[in-house]
């Protein structure tokens, strides 16, 4: 029987959809703190919402992109227990090297965006253990409902057996099993495929997802 991955449901913004994610069974939530993306929720919210929920057994995630060392200093104070960092392939590895000093290598998702025909940079694999591929944008760090490039995923997960991979980019009812039976992620991530729009969750599609997976 296959292995099924962690479920990560990405893009919270409310209870609502926090509440009926968990109680369908993820494993993993994500809270989006960047500004610019239409997914973005207040620290302060954040902070509500670990509290309504603090009766639910589930991982939390933060996701961001190239935040200050020192931002991410006061984030890993409010009870996150991993730290989704989106940023330039070609990122100064200092940079990499500061997130790695403040959180851990273990407590690290490193989402390098990786321009077409270019390769994943292995200069990033001794700084995190878990590692995201989603789909590239010139203009995006994530969230775009594109499929991400399926051959270079399984690729790095094959040379860097070792790490764990998280597949995102594009994910639905329609290719997650294939994505699933195909890849064999450690973490699959869904966002923008089950939204009636964005940061608000489809219940109906949530329910038919965990449904078609959990089975």
């Amino acid at each position: 029987m296959e292995r099924l991955p962690g479920i990560k449901i990405c893009g919270i913004t409310n209870f609502s959809d926090a509440e009926k994610s968990i109680l369908l069974g993820a494993d993993y939530l994500g809270f989006i703190l960047y500004p610019s993306s239409p997914r973005f929720i207040e620290l302060s919210l954040v902070r509500e919402l670990f509290k309504q929920s603090q009766d639910h057994s589930y991982q939390k995630v933060l996701v961001d992109v190239n935040p200050e060392p020192e931002k991410l200093k006061v984030y890993s104070e409010e009870g996150f227990d991993f730290f989704q960092l989106h940023f330039p392939h070609d990122i100064n590895i200092n940079r990499i090297e500061s997130w790695k000093n403040v959180i851990g290598a273990e407590n690290l998702w490193l989402a390098p965006k990786i321009p077409p025909q270019t390769e994943f940079p292995s200069k990033l694999i001794n700084y995190a253990d878990h590692f995201l591929i989603d789909a590239y944008s010139s203009t995006s760090f994530g969230g775009t409902g594109e499929q991400s490039d399926w051959e270079e995923f399984s690729r790095c997960k094959d040379r860097y057996s070792e790490k764990k991979w998280i597949l995102a980019g594009g994910l639905g009812l329609e290719n997650a099993n294939r994505a699933i039976y195909s890849l064999h992620p450690d973490i699959i991530d869904f966002n923008s495929a089950i939204e009636i729009e964005p940061g608000k969750k489809d219940h109906g599609k949530l329910s038919s997802l965990f449904s078609n997976l959990r089975g």
